[in-house]
């Protein structure tokens, strides 16, 4: 009575290992003829708890490239308002000069309307000044890209506080995930020891077929469980690496071992 589904939870578990072979030779760019070796990884051991990842983050913050953009463009941008303040004050230049030559055996020169470069003595001086006469327009521009930057730097802060959170929140999930990954595993070994007792006292003519079917069934959800739950594990710890700025993280973690942080 239960062919049916058998049959189909045998099916969609082939439909979905064919079509994660498909996206696994896209994204890696194999050629079908191409043989790709699976092989079975223990997931990362996360031991630290919520509470000392919050408090990792209040000490080193996120890393994000999208978050270091922000901050070399509040950079930028305040370098832009002290150079506008600077340019609303005048700028004052002095410049001066002296020189003197003697070339013996010429003449010299005492008419002041003739050049001599060979004879002569010179001392001169200038002073010059620049600035923007229009205060009021000057006032503004500064006050415009005072505006900007404070707007730019409110917008870097509101990013940390969401990258910050959706930190949080993705290491909360791992961490609920590693706790029910071994309650299933837990779960799957009693199931496993009551569906070797019931076989053997089903072979001995002690049990009964619906104890029996009861065992079985109770393995094999609990087997798919496991699966399922490793899966969430692994996938959280990716959110964990990305909101952190760095998916390869993952990949550190898996050959080590542990999660850990820089």
């Amino acid at each position: 009575s239960n062919v049916y589904r058998i049959e189909k939870v045998y099916e969609d578990a082939r439909e979905n290992r064919r079509r994660a072979g498909v996206a696994l030779r896209a994204l890696m760019g194999a050629d079908r003829a191409e043989e790709i070796l699976i092989v079975e990884e223990e997931p990362p051991v996360l031991k630290m708890d919520t509470q000392g990842f919050d408090d990792h983050l209040a000490e080193r913050g996120v890393a994000h490239k999208q978050l270091e953009a922000l901050e070399a463009a509040s950079r930028a941008l305040a370098s832009k308002v002290a150079l506008t303040r600077a340019e609303r004050k005048p700028l004052v230049f002095i410049g001066a000069g002296a020189g003197h030559a003697t070339a013996p055996n010429r003449t010299d020169q005492t008419n002041p309307f003739v050049v001599d470069n060979y004879n002569y003595t010179a001392l001169g001086a200038q002073i010059g000044i620049r600035w923007n006469a229009n205060v009021h327009k000057s006032g503004l521009a500064v006050e415009e890209v005072e505006r900007e930057y404070e707007a730019l730097v409110e917008k870097t802060e509101a990013l940390r506080t969401k990258l910050t959170v959706e930190a949080s929140d993705s290491f909360g999930r791992a961490a609920r995930n590693r706790a029910l990954l071994g309650a299933a595993r837990t779960s799957l070994k009693a199931s496993k020891s009551w569906l070797r007792l019931s076989v053997d006292n089903f072979e001995l003519g002690l049990g009964e077929v619906k104890r029996l079917l009861d065992a079985y069934k109770a393995y094999y959800e609990m087997k798919g469980i496991e699966i399922e739950m490793e899966r969430e594990y692994n996938l959280s710890l990716t959110d964990v690496a990305a909101a952190m700025g760095d998916v390869g993280l993952y990949m550190q973690w898996l050959r080590t071992g542990r999660v850990s942080f820089p």
